[in-house]
């Protein structure tokens, strides 16, 4: 019996088979009595065919030796003229040739059949399957480990069952337990598999597996070695009698795999044949799959009404393709050919698209927000890439959602969050994204939210989705899909006035009231990342620029490219000429920070006191953005320069052989941006900043030169911060064209950045 051991009670078994033996034999040598003889013969039969069925190596070979001698004694009384051997010569015909045909009939069973044959006599029996292959592998080993004494328990059990895996026959290692098979899957409605498939039928005679308050049966029939960038497939036909009061019956998998790794069999429809799915993928590593069955509130199966029956399991490899939802979608879904929507033309011919089960829609309590999400893509740490996923969606008129989206999560930056405009329902509309990883992983879901007030709560309507791609790119100034940090329209050509400072066949990135925005406290805006990047040593520089235009009835605030770290350098935004709208300008930053934290370079504006965009008027376009990362060196004016300047190499003017050798000056005029202060026009050059103590010595220097012509008011370094001084060095403007060298030195007063 199941949970005990046979390690002491078969011994002590063969023990007394061992006295009724040594008793039995000694009445051959002298009963005359046909019957009496009859009756010895036969239970000393049953008595060695116990020995060697009870799994005791002892008890096989007392047996063994018992035979021999036994042997010998019939063939001497056959030469040794004596009564006694006579006797036992005659008392022995029925059980010598009853022995010989048990043990042919045991060593055909065991070493003579194949191991199909052996299971398919199995699963037509009435005997326990479990139980029945425990103790014949035990058999098989108490007799082969008289010879073989390595032998192990796996060993046998793969000599004794192991078969070539068929869908059509259960026996072959996909059907496990105490299963009825059934043959006429074809009569019963299951037209899809071949004629003579058989399937396994559970019902109330199993024995499940218990859990505190419920119990379920299951059955592996698949397993093997994911292989890298493949995706499997696996299904099986199931069916549920019309009266059958399982909980719940799904194909399911195991391992850690990604995609739909769970198929439920919809309990609404029993007395159908259904075909479940899971279809999964994995860098690496094992997958199992197999058939669960749940009964909920109940400890056994002897109440279980009716049965259900699985069959045909099968495994295949699948290319992905974003036609079929199969290939790429991760929860159990409904798959729809047909598509619906008036500009369902926007999406390819021959496409199917998936329909969402309501299982899977999840309550966050905290939030009050019924939610569905799905998976779709996963990338690893890749800085090189911008990911570009994209999916179709469709939401019915009638859906009463909050927000229907593509989402992107992870140490990410750029366009991560679309959602589907919600004024525009019954039509499908294309969700993309847009963004690099700075560090670590980053995932791609689709998904729907509502607020509700309680965990009963439903979502009118559906939403479908369809045809995911995947591009992946590299920034590109002229590629705005590369640098975006919401949706956009591209524009081409450029117009505008100054349109010429903008690198011809730039391509724009227009913002306007149907772009998504973002909502921070009482203000919505916009912004692009251009770049984020890890700050590797205090020398480190990182100059962004973007040509901007601002149409002349925008009514946002503070268009600029900004720059952020913790403790930076620089001027951390260039705003747009506001007073200037209607033409191009461009901003520049040039920021540094603290060594080790993240620096991020974006474009940006605000409009105050909006939940969105709706009510934005006009119109922004960024264009050409571009990214350095340089090291400062005083000798290059790219390293520390944050506008429009003319690089001057070789230097020349009045006295400019105080300035050192190989050191190219920044040449500002009227094409140099700038920034308007009350009544004042300035140009300021923040090229270095550092932490100070209270009571340290600053100083700073720069050579200087101003062309005779210059009609400026003003040309100087300056110190600033906490610091008192000379922390201000002007130069002399009644010595125009010369080259000085301008000096400014100071003591900070207290702990700060100068």
């Amino acid at each position: 019996p199941q949970g005990t051991s046979l390690g002491v009670d078969d011994n002590f078994f063969t023990l007394v088979c061992l006295v009724g033996i040594v008793f039995v034999s000694h009445h051959l040598f002298y009963v005359k009595n046909r019957l009496q003889s009859i009756l010895l013969q036969l239970s000393l039969l049953v008595l060695m065919v116990n020995i060697m069925l009870a799994t005791s190596r002892r008890g096989l070979i007392f047996a063994s030796v018992y035979i021999l001698i036994y042997l010998i004694f019939w063939l001497a009384g056959w030469v040794i003229k004596s009564e006694s051997l006579k006797w036992f010569r005659r008392n022995s015909y029925i059980f010598l040739l009853s022995l010989i045909a048990t043990l042919s009939l045991f060593g055909y069973l065991l070493f003579g059949v194949d191991s199909f044959k052996r299971n398919q006599w199995l699963a037509n029996s009435s005997f326990d399957k479990k139980e029945s292959v425990i103790y014949l592998n035990w058999l098989t080993m108490t007799c082969q480990t008289i010879f073989k004494g390595q032998l192990t328990y796996t060993d046998v059990q793969n000599r004794n069952w192991e078969t070539d895996f068929n869908s059509k026959y259960p026996y072959t290692g996909w059907a496990s337990g105490n299963y009825h098979l059934v043959d006429n899957l074809n009569e019963l409605g299951l037209l899809e598999v071949p004629s003579d498939a058989q399937g396994a039928e559970i019902g109330n005679w199993i024995k499940p597996v218990k859990r505190e308050s419920s119990c379920y049966y299951y059955s592996f029939f698949l397993n093997g070695k994911i292989e890298k960038g493949k995706r499997y497939v696996a299904s099986v036909y199931c069916y549920l009698s019309p009266d059958c009061n399982i909980s719940s019956v799904k194909i399911n998998t195991w391992g850690n795999l990604m995609g739909i790794r769970s198929w439920y069999y919809d309990t609404t429809k029993r007395g159908t044949w259904q075909k479940l799915f899971v279809s999964f993928e994995a860098d690496s590593g094992n997958y199992r799959v197999g058939i669960v069955a749940d009964k909920n509130n109940d400890t056994t199966f002897s109440n279980l009404k009716g049965s259900f029956i699985y069959a045909y399991p099968e495994l295949y490899e699948i290319e992905k393709d974003p036609k079929r939802p199969i290939t790429w979608a991760n929860n159990q879904f409904i798959q729809i050919d047909s598509l619906p929507g008036g500009n369902r033309n926007i999406i390819p011919k021959g496409v199917s698209c998936l329909k969402p089960y309501r299982k899977d829609f999840k309550y966050i309590d905290k939030d009050s927000l019924l939610l569905y999400t799905s998976r779709l893509f996963r990338y690893t740490d890749n800085f090189e890439f911008r990911f570009n996923p994209s999916v179709f969606a469709y939401v019915s008129p009638d859906f009463d959602g909050d927000e229907v989206y593509l989402f992107a999560g992870g140490n990410i930056f750029g366009h991560t969050k679309h959602k589907y405009d919600l004024t525009k329902k019954g039509t499908w509309q294309k969700l993309y994204l847009s963004f690099t990883i700075f560090e670590g992983n980053a995932w791609v879901d689709y998904g729907f939210r509502k607020k509700v007030k309680t965990p009963i709560d439903s979502i009118k309507g559906y939403v479908l989705f369809a045809y995911p791609l995947e591009n992946f790119l590299t920034f590109d100034p002229n590629n705005p899909i590369t640098w975006t940090g919401s949706n956009f329209k591209l524009v081409y050509p450029l117009i505008g006035d100054n349109v010429e400072i903008v690198p011809k066949n730039s391509v724009g990135l227009k913002v306007d009231r149907e772009t998504q925005s973002k909502k921070m406290n009482e203000l919505s805006y916009n912004e692009n990342l251009i770049v984020k990047i890890k700050l590797k040593n205090h020398k480190e520089r990182v100059k962004t620029s973007v040509y901007a235009y601002v149409s002349n009835d925008f009514n946002g605030e503070k268009v600029r490219l900004g720059g952020s770290t913790k403790n930076i350098g620089g001027n951390s935004a260039d705003y747009y000429d506001s007073k200037r709208k209607g033409t191009w300008q461009k901003l520049t930053i040039n920021n540094w920070g603290t060594v080790g934290d993240a620096y991020i370079s974006k474009t940006f504006f605000t409009f105050p006191d909006a939940e969105d965009f709706k009510n934005l008027k006009g119109y922004v376009i960024f264009a050409h953005p571009d990214f350095k990362v340089l090291n400062y060196d005083p000798r290059n004016p790219e390293s520390y320069t944050s506008s429009t300047y003319i690089r001057e190499y070789p230097l020349v003017g009045e006295n400019y052989s105080i300035v050192p050798t190989g050191v190219a000056g920044a040449r500002y005029d009227r094409t140099t941006e700038g920034m308007q202060w009350r009544d004042l026009y300035h140009s300021t050059t923040v090229y270095w900043s550092l932490d100070v103590e209270a009571g340290d010595s600053v100083f700073s220097s720069v050579y200087c030169y101003v062309s005779p012509d210059f009609n400026g008011s003003d040309a100087k370094l300056e110190l600033r911060g906490k610091v008192s001084g000379q922390t201000v060095s002007r130069y002399n403007l009644n010595a125009k064209g010369e080259w000085v060298l301008l000096q400014a030195r100071g003591v900070s007063t207290e702990k700060g950045r100068v």
